[in-house]
């Protein structure tokens, strides 16, 4: 199946893929904001999960793709498993869940061990993943900090990861904000002692990643911490935590 991002372009999937994607846990993040109330500030805003989740697993093929050129061997196996991992990575997301989770700590994170169990294990999309023959290596992959084969991992969450390649680049573009990172740091990634690391012996790669830092930056400050969007997040919270 293939699919038109603004971003990335054509984004193709499995049916293995296809059969999470279709299912009412994964239909679910297209109601899920990906950037909150981030919207009342920048109108644009108003994508959600659904597309960083098929982004981010889109972006975790890309980087694998590099990895192969730079040399490195990876099986047809470990690519699908990283890729349906990327897709589901945010599955347990809520509405509003940073401001939730991180600033009132209303709920538990959503990226909890126990958390993403439960969402994947049980319904449609438990059943679609099992069907894949994926299940319990995607599981494992998102919630054991000492996953055998730490790269695949690291694809998914580390400091530079498929994640933030495709929000920092979603989040600006919906905002309006002329800023992105240089495709070229995806030739930079390469394995060392089994860690998902880039090759900083140049000094164009130190630069990139300095400047993905400094984009990060600077859309926590213009963005995802805008006082008005601040303000809008504790409303809503408030409003939850006297209902």
């Amino acid at each position: 199946m293939i699919l038109r991002d603004p971003i990335h372009g054509d984004l193709e999937f499995t049916e293995a893929e296809r059969r999470v994607m279709d299912t009412v846990q994964f239909q679910r993040l297209r109601g899920v904001r990906q950037t909150g109330t981030a919207y009342l500030v920048y109108p644009g805003c108003l994508h959600t999960r659904f597309e960083h989740s098929l982004g981010t697993s889109a972006v975790a093929r890309r980087m694998i793709a590099s990895l192969r050129r730079n040399g490195f061997t990876i099986t047809e196996g470990q690519e699908a498993t990283v890729a349906l991992a990327g897709l589901v990575h945010d599955i347990s997301h809520l509405p509003f869940g940073h401001t939730f989770e991180d600033e009132r700590k209303l709920f538990p994170r959503h990226d909890t061990a126990d958390r993403l169990q439960h969402f994947l294990n049980q319904g449609e999309i438990g059943e679609a993943i099992d069907a894949s023959g994926l299940g319990a290596d995607v599981i494992a992959l998102l919630t054991d900090e000492a996953y055998p084969t730490p790269w695949m991992r690291q694809i998914i969450s580390s400091t530079v990861d498929a994640d933030l390649l495709d929000y920092l680049r979603r989040d600006a573009y919906f905002a309006g904000l002329r800023q992105d990172y240089d495709d070229r740091i995806f030739s930079t990634f390469v394995i060392e002692d089994d860690q998902l690391a880039v090759d900083a012996t140049k000094m164009s790669t130190r630069t990139e990643v300095l400047h993905l830092l400094r984009l990060r930056y600077f859309l926590t400050e213009r963005v995802y911490y805008h006082h008005a969007k601040v303000v809008s997040g504790a409303m809503i919270a408030k409003a939850v935590e006297l209902a």
